[in-house]
């Protein structure tokens, strides 16, 4: 009968192993800033103006006489709403809880909520919040390839997530 029930256990874990029901693996990724993923040639201008029209619903430009002033730029988005498939979802999220260290806060990636403005080229343009952090940080502007950027704090900023070759 032990032997029965050890081989039973052995089976079972086995199984278990074999299936991957020890945890959830996420494929791994990194985050960067808007201007690091443009500098890299990972978006274009035009992905940057597609994400403010989306978030903002406007998209402003700086002067070419003046750079301290902006100018709106008519646009109006040519592509459907994107939608970002759960899975995906949760590897992101999984990964910013990682790099923030979500644990050790007392944070846990239920905390997270994201929302997604757009896949471009294998570049998830992404706005993260957590509801546990800290984000007192005033908004400011950025000019990114001559377009405006609004954002604020790390807490809930845009990123963008490109997973590992």
């Amino acid at each position: 009968m032990k032997k029965i029930l050890a081989s039973l256990v052995t089976i079972i874990f086995v199984l278990g192993m074999l299936c991957g029901c020890g945890g959830t693996e996420y494929p791994s990724g990194s985050f960067y800033t808007m201007e690091e993923a443009y500098e890299n040639g990972w978006i274009t201008k035009e992905d940057i103006m597609e994400v403010c029209y989306r978030r903002f619903g406007s998209v402003y430009e700086c002067s070419a006489e003046n750079p301290e002033e902006s100018v709106e730029v008519d646009y109006t988005s040519p592509y459907p709403d994107p939608v970002l498939d759960r899975k995906t979802e949760k590897a992101i999220i999984h990964a910013d809880y990682v790099r923030g260290n979500g644990q050790e806060h007392g944070i846990s990636e239920s905390d997270y909520t994201l929302t997604f403005y757009g896949e471009f080229d294998g570049s998830y343009i992404v706005l993260m919040r957590c509801s546990k952090a800290d984000d007192d940080c005033a908004i400011w502007d950025e000019n990114i390839a001559d377009i405006v950027w609004s954002h604020s704090g790390y807490a809930n900023d845009f990123r963008v997530f490109r997973f590992d070759e």
